[in-house]
């Protein structure tokens, strides 16, 4: 017998068409909001400098997830850094004071992300979550409105929504380390202070990778990752030893960059 063809069509594509009454919505609330915080999660890599724009014009702090750390510059003075594990206590004060609204971009707002589901981050008035994957949306928090789309496109169209009104700042002005290293014996090296020499010697657009191990809380704590560095670790997977990889993958990729790996436990 003649082998059966299968004719199949690649004429396949996605098209996100954003709807202007949820985006005018979301601005409203934002742009009325007494408190707020930003989210950032993996899924908002790429849209940096919208994410940046948006939160000036709103004059809101941001907190990224751990696996996003860097994705928002944790040398801006809008940065709350982590939040969740290996998280700062920036950004719990601020939510344990209560917020009005809670912008959640591209994290499906897991264990890790949210300190096991935390109370503190629903707001008093309106919770967003954008994300590219429709099935995330309101999958593991009750939201009020979810924009189904890619994370840049959304941001700018916010942005465009929103006029600029300074505001006071909502946050703690100590936005230094909460884990306090012991006194340093003249003997022993602390890890918090490897890691801050590690930066004082790197290029500011070194690329810093991690392992999965207790040394990760600490590099997600202590590491200042800024607006030309980047921090990769496998969270999703918990996948021990992909630091050294990584490492190794992004220098190929970008021989002119710094890598550093992380490693231990």
């Amino acid at each position: 017998a003649d082998a059966q063809i299968t004719r199949t069509s690649s004429q396949v594509a996605t098209e996100f068409k954003l709807d202007p009454e949820m985006i005018k919505d979301s601005a409203l609330a934002l742009d009325k909001a007494a408190t707020g915080l930003i989210l950032v999660g993996s899924g908002a890599r790429g849209a940096k400098d919208a994410i940046i724009s948006l939160a000036q014009k709103l004059n809101m702090p941001v907190a990224t997830t751990p696996k996003a750390k860097g994705a928002f510059p944790e040398d801006h003075p809008l940065s709350l850094g982590v939040y969740g594990y290996g998280g700062s206590a920036d950004a719990k004060a601020l939510l344990g004071r209560g917020i009005d609204v809670l912008l959640a971009i591209g994290t499906s707002l897991g264990e890790t992300s949210t300190n096991n589901w935390s109370d503190l981050l629903k707001p008093k008035q309106t919770f967003i979550q954008i994300d590219i994957d429709g099935a995330q949306i309101g999958k593991n928090f009750a939201v009020d409105i979810g924009l189904v789309g890619p994370a840049r496109a959304i941001i700018e169209a916010l942005d465009r929504c929103i006029k600029h009104r300074p505001r006071a700042l909502p946050t703690t002005p100590n936005r230094g380390p909460s884990i306090v290293p012991p006194p340093n014996d003249g003997q022993l090296l602390k890890t918090p202070e490897v890691l801050e020499v590690m930066q004082q010697k790197a290029p500011a657009n070194t690329v810093y990778t991690s392992d999965i191990g207790e040394h990760l809380l600490f590099a997600l704590h202590h590491l200042k990752i800024g607006y030309e560095a980047e921090f990769i670790a496998g969270i999703g997977l918990g996948s021990m030893g992909s630091g050294i990889g990584a490492a190794i993958g992004a220098k190929m990729g970008a021989p002119e960059r710094g890598a550093l790996r992380i490693c231990g436990d």
